[in-house]
């Protein structure tokens, strides 16, 4: 049981919420340099756009974060995992 709870947690909620977050960083990260008020609320306004799908994700890293604690709480043998 102990093994099946690390695994699930690793491979499904750690993976995808990784893998989020990753994409969102590429999104977010621009090498193109603004020099102008148009083209700095073009960037703002492509941000802002991310906002909604940030929150719809906040759960979900609740819920890793809480799975997180609970593995270390009952001294789960991967709890002192470090990536």
């Amino acid at each position: 049981m102990l093994s099946c709870t690390y695994v699930c947690f690793i491979s499904l909620q750690v993976r995808d919420l990784m893998k989020w977050a990753a994409g969102l960083h590429a999104a977010m990260m621009t090498e193109e340099k603004v020099r102008d008020a148009a083209s700095a609320q073009t960037l703002k306004a492509e941000h802002e756009a991310l906002k909604p799908e940030i929150e719809a994700w906040k759960e979900n890293f609740k819920a890793v974060v809480e799975q997180g604690r609970l593995m270390v709480q009952e001294n789960h043998y991967a709890a002192m995992v470090r990536w």
